[in-house]
């Protein structure tokens, strides 16, 4: 008995570590602010030095619900499948063999 709670504790806890992972998820996004000065003119901008290629921008990826939430859920739900398995065989097929000694 004390085994089955050690495994289902087990289980508890690494449901509950994949479903904190998503919460310790971050972006690091910067506010870039700008500050003007009341009356002051704006400079006309001058060409640049050098010239800059410019590159196609990396894909973006996906919300934080694509990257964490959907394959957490697929965990859990995989787990839940394999724990229902487990009792079902612990609590009735195992209940309906006796050992003939």
């Amino acid at each position: 008995m004390r085994r089955h709670r050690a495994i289902l504790i087990a289980i508890l806890g690494a449901v509950l570590a994949s479903i904190a992972v998503p919460a310790f998820a971050s972006t690091a996004e910067t506010a870039v602010t700008e500050t003007t000065v009341a009356g002051a003119s704006t400079p006309e901008p001058k060409a640049p030095a050098v010239s800059i290629v410019e590159e196609e921008p990396a894909p973006a990826l996906g919300p934080w619900t694509d990257r964490y939430l959907i394959p957490t859920s697929i965990v859990i739900a995989g787990a839940l499948i394999f724990g229902t398995v487990v009792q079902y065989f612990m609590k009735v097929v195992r209940t309906r063999y006796k050992t003939v000694e």
